[in-house]
């Protein structure tokens, strides 16, 4: 199979470019530290509970396939595919199957002087730990119960999204054992958002994106393996619109 990248919504194959290269797999680095003291024997393990960045290149050439745009037209492409796309970027590849992370290309000046000349560039990306696999970016309705059990087929816990929606009211909104004290739903901010991609739990508008910071912590992680969310309202008479979950299962 051809190796090939997505960048910011862009397969490299889509403008003629090919992989130089097999791309090995990286993984994420666990952020630990072995610390001396001074009369003891042997080091403390420090684990600072978080993974650190992964750094990687990808070697492209650009071939003059009749099939494609002739190459000048396609390092024009690039250039602007490449440069103007700054900040973490939704990064796909042909080795992670159905999965994307977020990646950062560092070396954009250097490519863009380089490669109308070169027809050939090494891209340098960093990107964030961890895939997220597509099947936990769908929504998972609870229907017209209150809870739901999805299964994490992963080993990492991820942090999931909620989206709650009701008539006008107020309400405590208890998530598994986590509380939130007289949350109001009006026709301005009719939906309870919880987002951990932005650490936010806002009541929004999520037409007009009006919001209103909402206070409390974050419900647990969903663990490896079936999970059951329950979610439980204060108010009995609540009519709600609509109640669902996206779990962002994660590997890496």
């Amino acid at each position: 199979m051809k190796q090939d990248f997505s960048f910011a919504g862009t397969w490299l194959s889509e403008l003629g470019g090919r992989i130089k290269e097999s791309p090995k797999y990286e993984i994420a680095e666990r952020d630990i530290e072995l610390v001396e003291i001074p009369g003891r024997s042997g080091d403390v393990f420090l684990d600072k509970r978080r993974y650190k960045n992964v750094p990687f290149e990808r070697s492209i050439a650009f071939v003059n396939d009749r099939k494609q745009l002739p190459t000048r037209q396609q390092i024009e492409k690039a250039i602007d595919w490449l440069g103007y796309n700054i900040g973490y970027k939704e990064f796909r590849d042909t080795l992670h199957p159905r999965a994307f992370t977020n990646a950062i290309l560092l070396n954009a000046s250097e490519v863009i002087r380089d490669l109308p000349r070169l027809t050939t560039a090494k891209l340098s990306f960093n990107r964030e730990p961890f895939w997220f696999s597509d099947e936990g970016q769908r929504w998972y309705s609870f229907g017209q119960k209150n809870s739901i059990k999805l299964s994490n087929p992963y080993q990492f816990e991820s942090d999931a999204d909620f989206i709650i929606s009701a008539l006008p009211c107020t309400t405590d909104i208890n998530i598994n054992g986590i509380f939130y004290e007289n949350v109001t739903f009006s026709e301005e901010t009719p939906t309870f958002l919880i987002d951990r991609k932005i650490n936010q739990i806002v009541l929004i508008n999520l037409d007009t994106k009006r919001y209103k910071v909402v206070t409390g912590g974050f419900p647990l992680p969903l663990s490896h393996g079936e999970n059951e969310i329950i979610i439980e309202f204060s108010n009995k008479n609540i009519s709600l619109t609509e109640v669902k979950i996206k779990p962002n299962w994660r590997f890496l």
